[in-house]
């Protein structure tokens, strides 16, 4: 018997992985290459969704969601765990890849404790234009990343938790969920300052950008009046016109006309 596995099933809160591409010699700073990587795949799991499909499509199946959906229906897994605990050294940065799963849903993610810090640096891969930036909060869509680089300072042993706040699509369908992704153990270090990035205070560095990043905030305004505009209503359409009454082309100029071509700004 072929069984039958919903899309949701078979992607969201099974497959997962992360691709880690090195930084370039000099891409960063010597503080951000120093820092001891932690790689987070943050998996959420909608117990009550994935038992309304799997009873839908087919009862019978391999994946089966059991228990009492009333008093835990929605769980966080880091690395294929529950609520893990890490053990990371008092005074150190530590440079953290996360990575949300998940369905209709984004998170907040914040540290319950005043003894730590959370620095920004890149987000789906892109770097920061100025790196880093202190954040008290981190945002995460379904399938986004975020680097950011964590230290905490404390001279006494803590634990400390690295909190998520759930949020439901559409925004107030269903109550905000307050899930813990995992707990850090700060203890004392014996590492010397030349390992690990042990600075007070992390350098912000202007970071070179390929052009198609460039910020355009202080860009000149330019002429706007020629657009395309893509539509499906009643149909596929741009610019207004119905696909295929236009003969199959969008504009037209004179032969030999340069009609635009616009360079962005260079990153410095």
């Amino acid at each position: 018997m072929n069984t039958f596995v919903h899309t949701h099933i078979a992607i969201f809160p099974i497959c997962e992985g992360v691709f880690i591409v090195d930084d370039a010699p000099g891409e960063v700073s010597s503080e951000v290459e120093r820092m001891a990587e932690v790689i987070l795949v943050i998996q959420h799991f909608d117990l009550t969704m994935i038992q309304s499909i799997q009873r839908f499509f087919n009862a019978d199946s391999f994946w089966r969601v059991r228990g009492d959906l009333k008093r835990e229906s929605e769980i966080l897994l880091v690395n294929g765990q529950r609520e893990p605990i890490l053990e990371i050294d008092v005074g150190v940065w530590y440079r953290f890849r996360s990575v949300l799963i998940g369905n209709q849903i984004s998170g907040h993610f914040s540290m319950d404790s005043s003894d730590c810090e959370m620095q920004l640096l890149a987000k789906d891969g892109v770097y920061l234009e100025w790196m880093p930036r202190r954040v008290s909060e981190l945002y995460l869509a379904p399938g986004s990343r975020s680097d950011f680089a964590v230290r905490c300072t404390s001279t006494d042993v803590i634990s400390v938790n690295l909190m998520s706040r759930i949020v439901h699509f559409p925004p107030g369908s269903i109550p905000d969920s307050n899930l813990k992704v995992l707990t850090l153990v700060v203890t004392p270090t014996n590492n010397p300052a030349s390992g690990p990035t042990t600075v007070s205070d992390l350098t912000v560095v202007r970071i070179h950008r390929p052009c198609y990043l460039a910020s355009t905030l202080q860009a000149p305004k330019v002429d706007s009046s020629h657009f395309i505009d893509f539509g499906t209503g009643g149909g596929n359409h741009v610019n207004f016109f119905k696909y295929g009454e236009r003969g199959g082309y969008l504009a037209e100029w004179e032969s030999g006309q340069l009609v635009e071509v616009r360079s962005c700004p260079p990153s410095k």
